[in-house]
C-alpha cells in the first residue's frame, strides 16, 4: 500500500513537471555571433556559438544571452585573454544580452523574409542602453533564421580604450549574428 503511495505521488510529480512547448514560442537551435574589431595597428576577431534565447511570436518578443568570454578564433591565447579579463571582464560581467521586442506588426507565423526592428535593453559589460537594431528574419519549413548586422560603441558600454590600445583596439566593434530557431 506504502510502495503503490508513492508510485502514485512519484507519477504525479511527473506527470506535473512536464510541459509541453507553450505555443508560439521558438528556442535556439543553431547560432553564429562573430565580432571584428578593426584598429589602427591590427584586427581582433572571435566568433561564438553559444548564445542562447526565445521568440514568442505572438507576442513579438525575445530575449537571448551569450556568455562574454564564449568567444574562439583569436590570433592568439594571449589575445582572447586579453579580451575576456582587460576588455569585456568576464569574471566580473559574464553575460551579454538583449531583451526586447519587435517594433513591427508582422506575422511570424506566416512564411516569407521580413525586414524588421528589435527594440529593447543590450546589455554589455554590466551596462545596458536601448538599442534599436535592424534585422532580416525568414520564416520557412518550420524554422525562423535571424539576421543581423550592428555596430557597437565600446565606450558607451563602459568599456575604456586608452590611447596605447586604440591602436590594437577599435572604439567601435562590428557584431555579425545568425540564428535559426524552431518551436519549442
Amino acid at each position: 500500500m506504502v510502495k503503490n503511495l508513492y508510485s502514485l505521488i512519484a507519477l504525479t510529480i511527473a506527470c506535473l513537471s512536464f510541459s509541453p512547448p507553450s505555443p508560439g514560442i521558438y528556442t535556439l537551435q543553431s547560432s553564429s555571433v562573430s565580432f571584428l574589431s578593426a584598429a589602427s595597428f591590427g584586427k581582433i576577431k572571435g566568433m561564438s556559438d553559444k548564445l542562447t534565447g526565445t521568440l514568442d511570436v505572438a507576442k513579438r518578443t525575445f530575449e537571448f544571452r551569450l556568455p562574454a568570454c564564449s568567444f574562439e578564433g583569436f590570433l592568439n591565447p594571449a589575445q582572447k585573454k586579453h579580451y575576456c579579463e582587460k576588455f569585456v571582464e568576464g569574471a566580473k560581467y559574464p553575460e551579454t544580452g538583449f531583451k526586447g521586442k519587435i517594433i513591427e506588426d508582422i506575422d511570424l507565423t506566416v512564411p516569407g523574409t521580413y525586414s524588421v526592428r528589435g527594440k529593447g535593453m543590450f546589455l554589455l559589460h554590466g551596462v545596458e542602453k536601448e538599442r534599436i537594431i535592424d534585422t532580416q528574419i525568414t520564416v520557412k519549413g518550420g524554422q525562423i533564421t535571424i539576421e543581423s548586422k550592428i555596430k557597437i560603441p565600446v565606450e558607451e558600454h563602459g568599456i575604456k580604450v586608452s590611447k596605447m590600445n586604440s591602436l590594437s583596439m577599435a572604439k567601435i566593434v562590428n557584431v555579425d549574428i545568425k540564428i535559426i530557431m524552431i518551436p519549442g
